[in-house]
């Protein structure tokens, strides 16, 4: 579990959270939710340590895995020297194979597809052993068929492993598709929608949120 009580953050005159709290459940996917800018980003680098921040953060997570808007594979290594270059020397062959991706292992990042280089950036996520993995816009920039395929195979990853996830989206249709838990957060960090505590809300209820801050 991670609890962030009273936490403030601000560049310059910019106040992105302010008295801002939250507690996050342990083995379960989070979605949070927010129009550009509210510092969903933010949120993630602050929790993972990466940002600097009042207030307090506490929790048991001290490691993490990051799955990005971007996939962040070295250009000049292979799929496996990519895994390697994180994960230490081994050999991920069957966890290629799992992830659809035999064949692969030999591949420069420049002759993947895009769902192909996203599998792996969601594999290695997988595959390093941290408390948490947070989740940057992950699935944007794919087209509708390859997104799916991947949030599919990132569900089949989770639901063996259990892990606690967090993912930063603007994407409603995503976040009702992977996650348990679905936050609405406005300017300054209000939680403007939390189902935890208001139940479900259909896809037009949780947009019009958005029109409201």
């Amino acid at each position: 579990m991670i609890n962030l009580e009273n936490v403030n953050k601000s560049y310059g005159n910019n106040v992105v959270f302010e008295n801002f709290s939250l507690r996050l459940n342990e083995n379960e996917i989070t979605a949070i939710l927010g129009e550009s800018g509210v510092g969903k980003t933010t949120l993630l680098n602050m929790i993972s340590g990466l940002s600097e921040y009042s207030g307090k953060i506490t929790g048991n997570a001290k490691s993490f895995s990051f799955i990005f808007q971007e996939d962040r594979l070295l250009p000049f290594k292979t799929v496996n020297e990519n895994l390697q270059f994180v994960l230490g020397s081994g050999d991920y062959t069957e966890a290629l194979v799992k992830a659809g991706l035999e064949n692969c292992g030999n591949k420069y990042p420049s002759e993947l597809s895009g769902g192909m280089a996203r599998r792996v950036s969601v594999l290695r996520a997988f595959l390093f052993k941290s408390q948490i993995i947070l989740m940057d816009e992950p699935f944007s920039g794919l087209d509708l068929g390859t997104k799916y395929k991947v949030m599919n195979y990132f569900l089949q990853m989770w639901k063996k492993d259990g892990r606690t996830a967090v993912m930063v989206t603007h994407n409603i249709d995503e976040a009702i598709y992977l996650a348990g838990r679905i936050l609405v957060i406005g300017k300054k960090g209000t939680i403007l929608f939390d189902n935890n505590n208001e139940g479900e809300k259909t896809r037009l209820e949780i947009e019009k949120l958005f029109c409201c801050q």
